[in-house]
């Protein structure tokens, strides 16, 4: 099974052995990777999560402009039409257009895009075995595979910058009441709005009818 969500922070140990594996000599690194066995591969899932929400975000927020930049970054194997098409896809799932169903139904299209119109000796499965972990990982350059896992891990806290000048409004929220994402001009924008709605929050309170006593009368000044 394929665990998504939520998966917790690194741990002490495993930054240990990093910041331990770093400074030993090359001669002595395989055998300290044996030996810390487990916590090298919590450091390799972890990496591996954060190279695959890199991925998801720069897929949707790709510009109609920005083929080029994205192939030098992620070097995909599809081309730049397929590309597109599945950032479109995307932006609508993340934007929560589609029903429940339907999402599904495009993240299973998405499981096997790259196995399409394959005969069987040039087949290239979607999963690498992993006798490490026990589990089936994506396959490094299977792109929609790796989308699929994560939109799976963060699909609740997709959201869409509320600055309509935003140039990459597609983030992944930190709570479920972020409205904005962290941008410089985004931050800016929003404490603007925050200050406007305040200031005409305050000139309707001020502006509204006195207050009336008990008895109906108006409240002598």
């Amino acid at each position: 099974m394929v665990r998504q969500r939520k998966h917790p922070k690194l741990s002490s140990e495993a930054k240990r052995v990093r910041a331990k594996m770093d400074s030993l000599p090359a001669d002595e690194q395989m055998d300290f990777y044996k030996a810390n066995r487990a916590a090298f591969q919590e450091l390799e899932e972890h990496e591996m999560r954060a190279f695959d929400r890199k991925l998801l975000l720069d897929v949707a927020n790709l510009h109609d402009a920005g083929w080029h930049r994205f192939f030098r970054r992620w070097l995909p194997s599809l081309n730049e039409k397929s590309v597109y098409g599945l950032r479109d896809s995307l932006r609508a799932i993340w934007e929560k257009k589609p029903s429940v169903e339907e999402v599904n139904s495009v993240l299973a299209r998405w499981l096997v895009w790259n196995t399409k119109g394959y005969s069987p000796e040039y087949f290239v499965s979607p999963w690498t075995p992993d006798i490490r972990t026990g589990r089936l990982l994506p396959n490094p350059r299977d792109l929609p595979v790796r989308l699929v896992m994560a939109v799976l891990e963060h699909f609740p806290r997709l959201a869409r910058c509320a600055n309509p000048e935003c140039v990459v409004p597609y983030f992944i929220a930190k709570r479920k009441s972020q409205r904005f994402c962290e941008q410089g001009e985004c931050t800016r924008y929003a404490q603007n709005q925050y200050a406007l709605k305040w200031w005409r929050e305050k000139h309707q309170s001020q502006t509204a009818a006195p207050e009336r006593s008990k008895r109906g009368s108006r409240k002598a000044r």
